[in-house]
């Protein structure tokens, strides 16, 4: 009976990670079932999980995961709670880098659309509004403004802060060698 719940377990996480997941999802356990994931901020009209997209999940407006659905909680600027502020999507490069948050807010400090906060100026290197940026140039590989882009920035729902538990280093490795250990070979 352990030997058949570890293989459902084995099967269950893992599998999808044999079928082009990124190493951004192969390396943390807590994004195995990453349900904050909103698509790529891209001007790829194609791709299917770019915000472009109008026929794709993360594009759609009639999406309850899309930006651009006015009546998800994601898309409505005067309704929601993510409009501005701290509750606001964010986002981060290919290569985890923060590059602000996805709101209108002006006087938001971490806003894109602060014209004179670090994430919001035409001049910050960490700016997806600097033309000659890595993520804002549009012959950048990891731009949001390249639509021939395929690492462009990701947007997530922001959550709840995660722990780790303290001692273990991977507490997702350590409960499958825990249910290893228990079945014979």
């Amino acid at each position: 009976m352990k030997k058949l719940l570890a293989i459902f377990i084995t099967l269950v996480l893992f599998l999808p990670l044999a079928f082009g997941q990124s190493e951004e999802k192969k390396h943390s356990w807590l994004r195995l079932f990453d349900s904050n994931y909103l698509g790529r901020l891209s001007k790829n009209k194609f791709a299917p999980d770019s915000t472009s997209n109008k026929f794709g999940i993360y594009g759609s407006r009639d999406s309850p995961k899309s930006i651009n659905n006015p009546y998800s909680i994601y898309g409505s600027a005067a309704q929601s709670e993510f409009s501005s502020g701290s509750n606001s999507p964010l986002i981060r490069g290919e290569d985890g880098t923060y590059l602000g948050r996805l709101n209108r807010n002006r006087f938001d400090a971490d806003s894109i659309s602060n014209p004179f906060g670090r994430y919001g100026s035409k001049f910050s290197p960490d700016s997806i509004n600097n033309p000659y940026g890595k993520y804002g140039s549009p012959y950048s590989p990891y731009s949001a403004t390249n639509p021939y882009a395929i690492e462009t920035p990701k947007i997530y729902a922001p959550t709840a802060p995660q722990y780790e538990l303290p001692g273990l280093s991977d507490p997702l490795d350590s409960l499958l060698d825990d249910l290893w250990e228990d079945t014979p070979y």
